[in-house]
């Protein structure tokens, strides 16, 4: 029972922003400059993954 539970909350999309959330709001209090780096990691790779994307749809768009 315990092994689903802990499976359920690590792997549903609404419980596990929430588990990111407070690991970040924690990773401010005790270690600022660690969270801040991989928080900007986190913008990075978000920010590829939109220019990826945009670039799919201009790609789309050019063939029709």
């Amino acid at each position: 029972q315990l092994r689903h539970s802990l499976g359920e909350l690590l792997t549903c999309p609404f419980c596990l922003d929430m588990w990111v959330a407070t690991t970040f709001v924690i990773g401010m209090i005790f270690a600022p400059r660690l969270t801040r780096l991989v928080a900007g990691s986190f913008t990075a790779l978000a920010g590829a993954d939109f220019l990826q994307l945009a670039y799919g749809w201009a790609q789309q768009a050019a063939e029709h």
